[in-house]
């Protein structure tokens, strides 16, 4: 099916909860479940209904394998695996495994590169992994509610010429939902609703739990494997106390590690953070915005009485680097595609403003929304041109992907979405400027992610990158302008879209289109 069938798919699939009892309760954890797998293994992956209870909240989830976060997938570099997928959800469903650089057949995209999988129906995923790094997986069938009620889980891909030097390793998966204080608040029935802003949850939400506790012990180096699946909010993360040392981003290491006491994970991006414990006692994972605080989870640093606490600072991360010569090729380059990002409010009206709720439970003291959404920020500490909350709440839930219309705009030839022609081949380097309007209806951020194929950032608002990584995902904060250099190396049609959920819902995607 071509790819202008895909919004039909988004529609047509069956959704709301109506008839949706699930048999069991979730079961969560401080750190999800994890299956190592070989070459050439075969791996039995379901999405199946879950009742689960976060705190005081009850609500008719999903899960993967039972479980919220689905199960850690750890490989090696270079294998290949088999997941036989089983769809045991009330609805069609598909998964998409998200910065894979792999064949366009299994990247889990309903009219590009499959049918959705039918209630009841299998699907059989040939996962080849060509780059380390931290990768996620999730549906590509009305995400902003199947992704948000818990279909999630990471892939860990090591080298194993490379095995980081560290003592401990965690999974650290930060995600919200919204929530009336006992029951999540139902998604849009026939379209995404929160179409303006993306849900801004109130409940935060750690390796499935409100108020997750890990482990380490004194002396400790531990390597923290982090990745957002919040619809919306970026989680600004610290130790307070403790100096975080970035190894390595997406898909692979910084051309320099480097030192920071606080990381800024957008949705769907994942980093790499070691950090030493040298003492005992209680540490807090504590998420700081312009909007105020909140002790997300904590560390319980446990005596250790068989070492000596060790100096270590940071470990190896597997992967090349982006090398200087790539850089200061790409550099000199004018763009070969320039996309803007607006908004088109059609009939939505703008007279609905109400105060915002904050994030409750560990959730301190917050400030007024004020001009954030026109790119200020409370203080010059944090990034400019973000939302950190959602500031008009009954006007974004009542906004929904059929009342409003998010675009990706080339302007050039002013085509929008899919109508965007982007081209290349396999070999070929292509040039892409991302700018995100600040005079549109509502600037907000937006984390634009590609599908297949890797890029590196390469200027911030004309300034070039002194530190690149290769990703998949990039923040471009309202105001701003990002230049990214896309490697291409696969062959299909490939989405470039918005990963706020109701954003994409709301038409705010487009595809590199590859031949070879």
């Amino acid at each position: 099916m071509r790819r202008n069938s895909y919004r039909w798919f988004l529609t047509y699939v069956l959704v709301g909860l109506v008839g949706f009892v699930p048999a069991v309760w979730g079961q969560t954890g401080a750190a999800p479940a994890e299956v190592r797998l070989a070459d050439g293994d075969v791996f039995d992956l379901s999405a199946a209904p879950l009742r689960q209870r976060i705190g005081s909240v009850e609500f008719n989830g999903m899960a993967y394998n039972g479980g919220v976060p689905g199960p850690t997938l750890r490989v090696s570099v270079g294998s290949t695996i088999t997941v036989r997928f089983r769809n045991e959800l009330d609805e069609p469903t598909t998964v998409h495994w998200h910065g894979l650089r792999h064949d366009i057949r299994f990247d889990g995209v309903p009219g590009v590169s499959q049918e959705p999988v039918p209630s009841g129906g299998e699907f059989d995923y040939r996962l080849t992994f060509k780059d380390p790094g931290v990768f996620w997986y999730h549906p590509h069938v009305r995400e902003d509610r199947q992704q948000d009620l818990g279909l999630y889980g990471v892939i860990l891909v090591e080298d194993p010429a490379r095995v980081p030097e560290v003592d401990r390793e965690v999974v650290l998966v930060v995600n919200d939902l919204l929530t009336d204080g006992n029951r999540v608040v139902p998604h849009g029935r026939d379209s995404a609703s929160h179409a303006l802003m993306g849900r801004f949850g109130d409940l935060i939400v750690v390796n499935g739990q409100e108020r997750s506790e890990l482990e380490a012990r004194e002396g400790e180096l531990v390597r923290f494997y982090i990745l957002n699946t919040a619809s919306a909010r970026p989680y600004n993360l610290s130790l307070p106390g403790h100096s975080m040392t970035v190894v390595a981003g997406d898909l692979g290491p910084f051309a320099r590690p480097y030192q920071t006491d606080s990381v800024l994970v957008a949705p769907a991006e994942r980093y790499v953070v070691d950090v030493l414990f040298a003492r005992a006692g209680s540490v807090p994972i504590v998420h700081r915005s312009p909007e105020g605080s909140a002790e997300m989870a904590s560390v319980r640093v446990l005596p250790n009485q068989s070492r000596s606490t060790s100096d270590r600072r940071v470990a190896d991360a597997a992967g090349d680097p982006v090398s200087d010569a790539v850089m200061r090729r790409a550099l000199t380059r004018e763009p070969d595609y320039s996309l803007e990002m607006d908004l088109e409010m059609g009939h939505m009206g703008r007279g609905m403003m109400a105060p915002r709720r904050s994030m409750t439970g560990p959730m301190g003291g917050t400030a007024g929304h004020g001009a954030m959404h026109h790119g200020a920020t409370a203080n010059d500490e944090f990034p400019a041109g973000i939302e950190w909350e959602d500031g008009m709440p009954m006007m974004n839930a009542a906004s929904t992907s059929r009342s409003l219309r998010w675009v990706l705009r080339d302007t050039e030839t002013y085509l929008e979405n899919e109508e965007i022609r982007m081209t290349a081949r396999v070999g070929d380097t292509v040039t892409i400027r991302l700018t995100n309007r600040d005079d549109s209806a509502h600037p907000m951020h937006h984390p634009i992610h590609l599908h297949g194929q890797r890029f590196v950032v390469l200027s911030v608002d004309g300034r070039p990158n002194d530190n690149p990584v290769w990703k998949d995902t990039v923040l471009v904060p309202a105001g701003a302008t990002v230049d990214i250099m896309v490697e291409v190396t696969e062959p299909g049609e490939w989405m470039l879209h918005c990963h706020i959920p109701e954003h994409l819902e709301a038409g705010m995607m487009t595809f590199l289109s590859v031949g070879r």
